[in-house]
């Protein structure tokens, strides 16, 4: 599955020197150049690794970097190796999304801004209307890779609202006086997996496939059934086994309802021994050892005697 959403908490470090004159990251880039970003041009930058629409691992570069503003950070979305965009060459291949956050005096981001690059030959944010975020309420971008494209959500832990106000989650980024460290990381593609082993039962009865990429899904579900009069609905088949009666109808249930019964994994089969049976065999089993007593008892005493003749 491709990643369809990143959800990301970081520090954006406040100690941070403004720039005296504005020199964003978008004109800095050029991915006819390497580096494309060079060293200078940005303050840090986390990695941020996601799965493409074919389930290979890829990863994304997020550059950040203060403004001439004192309480802004812009953003730079790119993939660390800009060859892999399938949407042509220029100088701006493999760059996604750019941005710019706002934060308030408690370190809560206040205002956004996005753009998503589309052009890689060109791209102005200057002359480009952002993104309309109260709309979408997170940014998004198409991602293109050798050709297989995808739409990413980009949560930093916000969301705007359509009257333009800003909703912050409990895992919002923030803007404080601490290194860049990212908090959380998450993201929701994987990679390609195969059958791996079915998972029996839960106490709901549902019975659920593991594939080797750590994935799962419900397959089927046990239900049960109950009668009214066991003895009068149901007859003995042998092995503690019974059937219903001509004419019976069970009701059927889903385990833990009504309180009638649930189900333990891996316990199910031992329901059916037959205590008769297994009386029975422990009994043959305690004669054989019994005899075999005997037989040792017998043979020491035979040997002793023939020691005490000798």
């Amino acid at each position: 599955k491709g990643t369809s959403e990143i959800n990301l908490q970081v520090i954006f470090d406040s100690r941070e020197p403004i720039e005296d004159i504005n020199d964003p990251l978008w004109q800095n880039y050029d991915a006819t150049r390497d580096p494309f970003l060079e060293d200078g041009r940005y303050d840090f930058v986390w990695d941020l690794p996601i799965y493409d629409s074919l389930g290979e691992e890829r990863h994304l570069q997020l550059y950040v970097d203060r403004t001439s503003n004192s309480n802004e950070y812009e953003l730079l979305v790119t993939l660390d190796d800009p060859s892999l965009d399938g949407r042509g060459e220029g100088s701006y291949q493999g760059a996604f999304l750019y941005g710019i956050l706002t934060f308030g005096g408690n370190g809560d981001i206040t205002g956004a801004q996005f753009w998503e690059i589309t052009n890689p030959a060109s791209f102005d944010p200057t002359t480009q209307q952002p993104m309309d975020l109260t709309t979408l309420q997170k940014p998004q971008f198409t991602l293109n890779i050798e050709g297989n494209t995808q739409t990413i959500t980009l949560d930093l832990g916000f969301q705007v609202e359509q009257d333009g106000s800003i909703t912050r989650t409990s895992y919002a980024s923030k803007f404080l006086a601490n290194p860049f460290v990212q908090l959380y990381y998450n993201q929701d593609g994987y990679t390609q997996g195969i059958f791996d082993k079915i998972e029996v039962i839960t106490e709901e009865g549902l019975i659920k496939a593991w594939y080797t990429n750590g994935q799962n899904i419900e397959v089927a579900k046990i239900f049960l059934a109950d009668f009214t009069g066991y003895e009068d609905s149901l007859v003995k088949i042998g092995s503690n086994l019974f059937q219903a009666k001509e004419g019976v109808t069970p009701f059927i249930f889903a385990p833990g309802l009504y309180e009638r019964g649930r189900l333990i994994s891996g316990a199910l089969e031992r329901s059916n021994v037959d205590l008769a049976m297994e009386f029975t065999n422990l009994i043959v089993l305690q004669r054989a050892f019994q005899s075999n007593i005997k037989v040792i008892v017998t043979a020491d005493q035979t040997l002793e005697d023939f020691l005490n003749k000798t």
